[in-house]
């Protein structure tokens, strides 16, 4: 392997590492709900509402860092950005009560959400079209197995570790991928940099707003994110109360969950640049809507695990379909405010989701209904996105 071809994959092996800061903030924990619910002597309404911390979070870290990163470059905002998540996840263990758990919480959001824009942004430094893609595919390939295997560590060490000692755990895997920050080489040249950080933050967003294409693909980015989060609110209180699983088995098959999203990403890597990018997406919220009719059909009947896990599958791999087509349309026109147009994309989805999310406590945990209510809604409005609004916006585009 050349010293070139080695950087690359060290690269890539990094920035694999920064994305999987974004499961880390929520997979490995999920099962620990109920431990952390009854050491802070909490119910699940306000345990839920540590994941509304989360996507305020997520949406604050993307918010800041892209144009950050755009203004400075992007080697001492990665740097900031896990640092945040270190210090998030220690506090966060060590948090005397619900409300300051909820806070560090949220900066450990804010840290992924920035680690993960930031990573956008040097993808889209390195290469476009069919060639980012590529390199997202194998960046997804290696950070696949956080969110496959996060929950199912989480599920196995709360049997026999303390849900402090979790936190504490990935905050030293975090500590890691700090230390690796030190090491990496920028990727913006310093001549395209767009010098204060907040001065110009309003001018470069309206100028990522003004392309029509991405005022449709940020419909779908907020509209999957809705979704995605409904089911992450969700699905500890379903796999329990519908299902009645253990907590190994909803260790297992909340790991399986995360495979149909790799599975989705990688299967639209592969066809996109031969099929089309739009139609890779649209074909992405057929499936989605699939899954919402399908789960609406059986959400009020005798819901056994194969039906349940199918269509919890299908929705999952469709969001995880319409990721890499997304960034790609997205990004590819803005290479010089890539942080900005990967942080509002990112942005508005976690604050609408941030927004909505207290209606997700209003949802039944004993029936589909309300999950598949939420899917079908959400990728109906994405494939109408598309449709109305992105179609004939890329009509004479050559990357479509």
């Amino acid at each position: 392997m050349t010293h070139s071809a080695q950087r690359r994959t060290a690269l890539i092996m990094f920035l694999a590492l920064a994305y999987a800061l974004g499961p880390f903030t929520i997979d490995p924990f999920t099962a620990s709900f109920p431990s952390i619910g009854s050491t802070f002597g909490v119910n699940t309404a306000l345990l839920q509402y540590s994941m509304t911390g989360v996507t305020v979070g997520m949406g604050l870290g993307q918010l800041v860092a892209g144009p950050f990163a755009d203004s400075v470059g992007r080697k001492i905002p990665m740097t900031v950005a896990i640092g945040l998540y270190v210090l998030g996840a220690f506090a966060s263990a060590a948090a005397p009560n619900i409300w300051v758990f909820i806070a560090m919480r949220t900066v450990m959001a804010i840290g992924s959400s920035g680690a993960a824009v930031i990573a956008a942004a040097i993808v889209r430094d390195s290469a476009t079209g069919d060639a980012m893609l590529k390199m997202l595919s194998r960046i997804f390939w290696v950070q696949g197995i956080s969110p496959l295997a996060a929950p199912i560590l989480g599920a196995q060490l709360i049997q026999v570790v303390d849900w402090r000692t979790i936190f504490q755990i990935f905050g030293g895997v975090a500590a890691l991928a700090l230390i690796w920050s030190l090491r990496l080489k920028e990727t913006l040249d310093p001549a395209k940099r767009n010098g204060s950080v907040f001065g110009g933050m309003g001018k470069r967003f309206g100028y990522v707003l003004k392309d029509r294409s991405y005022q449709g693909l940020l419909v779908i980015g907020v509209i999957t994110t809705v979704q995605l989060y409904a089911y992450l609110n969700l699905f500890p209180f379903l796999f329990l109360n519908l299902l009645h699983v253990d907590k190994s088995t909803y260790g297992l098959l909340a790991g399986s969950v995360s495979l149909s999203w790799l599975i989705g990403f990688q299967f639209s890597a592969a066809i996109a640049p031969r099929w089309g990018y739009l139609r890779t997406l649209g074909l992405a919220m057929i499936f989605g809507i699939a899954a919402g009719i399908g789960g609406l059909t059986i959400g009020t009947s005798n819901v056994t695990q194969p039906i349940f896990m199918v269509m919890v599958y299908l929705a999952i791999l469709a969001f995880g379909m319409s990721g890499g087509p997304l960034q790609t349309l997205a990004l590819a026109p803005h290479g010089d405010e890539a942080g900005t147009a990967a942080a509002l994309l990112g942005t508005l989805s976690f604050l609408v989701t941030s927004l909505i999310s207290p209606l997700f406590t209003m949802l039944p945990t004993d029936s589909m209904s309300g999950l598949s209510s939420v899917v079908l809604a959400s990728y109906l409005a994405g494939l109408a996105a598309i449709w109305f609004v992105i179609h004939p916006a890329l009509r004479h585009s050559q990357l479509r």
